[in-house]
């Protein structure tokens, strides 16, 4: 199992206990809740993902030994839970490991049928652009 995989597995273990849809999407909020906003100077376009009905900055900075570091943030608090689960997952990963990871935990703690059209096409925009940041970084 790679890193990833071990993440996604801790995320759907922590929703585990959550029987109703209401008290995944409580955690979630307060996930998001807890997200340290960005630097006023980190709030640009550039930084902006484009494609989400919500606006999300995120930045992306690679370390000495080749890991990328994730900071985002949102202006809503379920869509910054649920891109801090997200950053979760690939936050400390080399490119291939980011470009291997094919996110499966949405689906398994029933978000991805939770969600609206339009934030699922931004949360795909998220993901997206998280896998093309070597064009940026690399």
């Amino acid at each position: 199992m790679s890193i990833a995989e071990e993440r996604q597995q801790a995320i759907i273990d922590e929703f585990s206990p959550f029987d109703e849809w209401m008290e995944r999407y409580e955690h979630i909020i307060a996930i998001g809740s807890g997200v340290a906003p960005l630097a006023e100077k980190e709030r640009v376009p550039e930084n902006l993902i484009q494609g989400c009905q919500s606006k999300v900055w995120l930045v992306c900075e690679k370390d000495n030994e080749g890991k990328f570091r994730f900071r985002a943030e949102s202006n809503t608090l379920i869509i910054s839970g649920i891109v801090a689960l997200l950053l979760r997952v690939f936050d400390g990963l080399t490119y291939e490991q980011v470009e291997e990871t094919e996110i499966f935990f949405l689906r398994e703690i029933g978000l991805a049928s939770h969600l609206s059209e339009t934030r699922a096409n931004g949360i795909k925009a998220v993901i997206e652009t998280i896998k093309s940041l070597r064009g940026r970084n690399g």
